[in-house]
């Protein structure tokens, strides 16, 4: 996608956005305590096919991880690196709840292993580039938000927030 000003990538924008919402909803209720005890694992699941499927991704097809495992964020979600989807801009994949005895048969706990949920606040990882903005701004952007942000660099970090 070259032309920004297109509607395809405002439609893609959005539809990551909304996916992104309704998937963290989705990885939260399965950190509640007794979600994470009965279907302590997922699997990484194709759901729609596309017309270019990342190459990165097809290591992870149908394999199966603990819901706390970190490869979620950072291998596997490389776009966003947080540990529930979308997994990349445009990707076809999705996740399956994976219950505690295939988990145990596949030897990823033991039996009656207890996990620790991973809460996270939805923002997690949030960034942006300031690349080009004036000073003016920048400083506007500081004092407005304080110590929510942080600028390093071109790049500016949502560090605050409620869940």
């Amino acid at each position: 996608m070259k032309d920004i000003t297109s509607e395809r990538r405002p439609g893609l924008i959005f539809d990551t956005q909304t996916r992104q919402a309704g998937d963290y909803g989705y990885w939260r209720q399965g950190m509640s305590a007794a979600v994470l005890n009965a279907f302590p694992a997922q699997r990484f699941i194709r759901v729609i096919d596309v017309q270019e499927p990342r190459t990165s991704h097809a290591q992870f097809e149908n394999q199966v991880y603990l819901k706390t495992d970190p490869i979620w964020a950072q291998r596997i979600n490389q776009d966003f690196h947080v540990p529930w989807g979308p997994w990349a801009w445009g990707c076809g994949h999705d996740v399956e709840d994976v219950d505690r005895p295939e988990a145990e048969k596949l030897g990823l706990l033991a039996p009656g292993q207890r996990l620790e949920p991973d809460i996270k606040n939805f923002n997690e990882n949030l960034q942006a580039s300031v690349r080009g903005i004036g000073p003016a701004l920048l400083e506007f952007l500081k004092g407005a938000l304080g110590e929510q942000i942080e600028i390093q660099g071109d790049v500016i970090h949502w560090k605050g927030g409620q869940n």
